[in-house]
């Protein structure tokens, strides 16, 4: 079963980058980030029978989620509008016709600092051999869309904060960026799993949406309004897992974490030109008492829209990790890392064909 699930944001967002610097927020959930708040309010919960499902080096959860991408409202003249889903562009070029370099010459960079593609020209992307054929009018900023957008749907805003040390120490002045949406802006991701995970999903996203996700959540960051995509919306998703005998190539929606090094070498074979990845460092400090001064196992993932082989068919994939640091015992409770992804196919020209 396949779920396409909104978040709202009532309040400003913060999410934090690698270096933890407060003065820059990312501008994307991560699908681990997503998946650690949930095993967060199910313990709050006391589900016990969801977190036992939580296993070490295997494929847990039960269920597979994205990670969470803009979405906004498209410009109209006649007063309609429709929801824009963006996903992220994955490492395959675009379909460079003469027509296209004609079209840009001179401003191929445009072409470059694209990082989002609406659902239609990805879709396009994805199964045309060559990939997609874009036009100058549909590049607005990062942004790649068949329909206008207002490009600033997510801005942001950079509001100063005093910490005070508790010991009467001197004040220490940041900065933090937050981000805040336009309306009928927000992020949104993808539910694949069961409809008994389905509504075990729901019950954590209903109660994280008063609590907030991201940082400063005790200062009101992050809360959001949650909401499931009407049958038509989620249509358009599933045709981007539809597989032939002809697909040997996937690109990742979620941070991935392979099973094993023998499966990622697999996975990247040498001397590919269609293969292609991206790392991303995860960390961060644990949020549970009596640790929350102490900082997570650091591990890298493979970020969203990077590019592997598999002979096999694959939709998601990825295994589940314990990053609890060796200071805390190990008869404590695990920390989780989930690693499992989405996966959609994509195609790329047979070695015989050209691709300009």
């Amino acid at each position: 079963m396949l779920k396409v699930f909104h978040l709202k944001f009532t309040a400003p967002l913060h999410i934090s980058n690698v270096r933890e610097d407060y003065a820059q927020s990312n501008r994307r959930i991560h699908s681990d980030t997503l998946y650690s708040a949930i095993i967060q309010v199910w313990a709050w919960l006391g589900k016990s029978a969801n977190l036992a499902g939580f296993v070490e080096n295997s494929r847990s959860p039960n269920f597979t989620l994205s990670s969470l991408f803009p979405y906004t409202q498209s410009i109209t003249t006649n007063n309609s509008s429709k929801t824009v889903y963006f996903l992220p562009r994955p490492l395959k070029s675009f379909d460079l016709t003469p027509t296209v370099i004609h079209e840009f010459k001179g401003k191929m960079k445009l072409l470059k600092e694209i990082e989002w593609l609406d659902v239609a020209t990805y879709t396009e992307q994805i199964q045309q051999a060559k990939g997609y054929t874009p036009k100058r009018q549909e590049v607005q900023q990062i942004y790649l869309s068949k329909d206008t957008i207002n490009t600033n749907f997510l801005d942001s805003q950079i509001i100063p904060h005093v910490s005070i040390p508790r010991d009467g120490g001197d004040a220490n002045p940041f900065y933090v960026e937050q981000l805040r949406f336009a309306s009928n802006s927000g992020l949104y991701g993808i539910f694949e799993g069961s409809e008994t995970d389905f509504a075990d999903f729901k019950v954590a996203m209903n109660l994280l949406q008063d609590e907030g996700i991201g940082t400063d959540k005790s200062m009101g960051y992050g809360r959001f309004e949650f909401s499931i995509a009407d049958e038509t919306t989620t249509q358009q998703f599933k045709t981007l897992f539809q597989q032939t005998e002809t697909h040997t190539y996937y690109t990742n929606l979620s941070l991935y974490n392979p099973e094993s090094y023998s499966s990622l070498l697999e996975m990247l074979p040498q001397n590919d030109p269609n293969v292609g990845f991206e790392w991303i460092k995860r960390g961060g400090w644990i949020t549970s008492f009596p640790y929350m001064t102490k900082r997570k196992k650091s591990i890298y993932m493979f970020a969203e829209g990077s590019i592997f082989k598999s002979n096999t068919p694959l939709t998601e994939h990825g295994f589940c990790r314990d990053v609890k640091p060796a200071i805390i015992s190990a008869n404590e409770h695990p920390i989780w890392r989930v690693g499992k992804s989405l996966f959609v196919p994509i195609l790329f020209p047979s070695p015989s064909s050209k691709n300009l």
